[in-house]
């Protein structure tokens, strides 16, 4: 075996092991899915907590630290600066790589898991009295990377809930019925609910009387099939609910 090829191997291995620690636009943690499948945790918690994904690929990100002073620099003789432009091209090769693939399986999935929930984009901010809405505001940026229109009914999943009952917010019209929202194929879109024009309920049972921050989960129904798909900012492919 060639040191230029060793050599290379130890780089790759650094560029890898480094990678599969840290989130991408898109997806969690690639050694967060690595971890599930074989049935260990990536985090303490839900998506929160301590990253255990770290304490698993930081002891193989140090052995490839070491590999390459061995293979790389001392056996090929290639510089460390120059070990360092591949180490930073690979990752964002990965990075792109990944991102491009995660894009792709959202194009081909089925019904609204073809949708996309920017949750970083996405806020709330309401003030309430005597248990009603006095103000509510809340912008909710979506994606649509299938080809075909999307038609579904819009539940907000409060970030401040004092009870199981305020943390479910439908969207209604003023008329009463459920709002029926729209994405077209290949479209972003910001929708703007507020209670001009749409209703979220009239009366709620949260002691909390205002609020404003991110967007962290909705939840969308068909209305065709009425199936259902939960969208949050841990898990840019979506999961079904009634699967």
């Amino acid at each position: 075996m060639s040191k230029r090829f060793k050599g290379s191997i130890s780089i790759f291995f650094l560029a890898t092991s480094f990678f599969m620690m840290f989130t991408t636009e898109h997806t969690r943690a690639l050694g967060d899915y690595i971890l599930e499948f074989i049935g260990l945790r990536s985090w303490t918690g839900e998506y929160i907590g301590t990253h255990l994904t770290i304490f698993y690929f930081l002891p193989l990100t140090v052995l490839g630290l070491f590999l390459v002073n061995k293979y790389a620099i001392r056996g090929w003789g290639i510089k460390g600066r120059n070990v360092l432009i591949i180490f930073v091209v690979l990752i964002i090769g990965f990075t792109s790589v990944t991102n491009i693939t995660a894009k792709i399986i959202k194009r081909n999935s089925d019904g609204l898991l073809s949708i996309g929930f920017d949750s970083e984009s996405s806020i709330i901010s309401f003030e309430s009295e005597d248990m009603k809405y006095t103000e509510f505001n809340a912008n909710i940026v979506m994606t649509n990377y299938g080809k075909e229109e999307r038609k579904f009914y819009l539940t907000i999943v409060s970030p401040f809930p004092d009870s199981e009952k305020d943390m479910l917010l439908n969207v209604y019209k003023k008329s009463g019925e459920r709002a029926i929202f729209r994405l077209k194929g290949n479209e972003t879109k910001t929708f703007k609910i507020d209670l001009d024009n749409y209703d979220v309920g009239k009366n709620i049972h949260s002691s909390v009387i205002s609020g404003e921050g991110s967007i962290e989960e909705i939840i969308l129904v068909d209305v065709n099939s009425n199936n259902k798909v939960k969208l949050n900012r841990n898990n840019f492919f979506g999961t079904e609910l009634n699967r």
